[in-house]
């Protein structure tokens, strides 16, 4: 899984909810779905295997957690 595979890092990384339900490194889920676009414009989760339109939307609650995690030092 290369890259999707360090999505727990968390220093500077912008994190991304898909339409498959999971978060992943925003930068490293764009280059996925553009690698595995299909004719009708549908994306393959690289979790799931489903095909799916991708919308991302920001991940506030990983966010939070992770600014938090950050404040104690963690």
């Amino acid at each position: 899984m290369g890259k999707l595979g360090k999505t727990l890092q968390l220093k500077g990384k912008v994190k991304a909810l898909a339409f498959d339900g999971h978060t992943y490194e925003k930068d490293a889920i764009l280059e996925w779905a553009m690698a595995t676009v299909a004719p009708n414009r549908v994306y393959k989760s690289p979790i799931t295997n489903v095909y799916g339109h991708f919308s991302f939307v920001p991940n506030h609650t990983i966010k939070s957690l992770i600014s938090e995690m950050k404040e104690r030092g963690l």
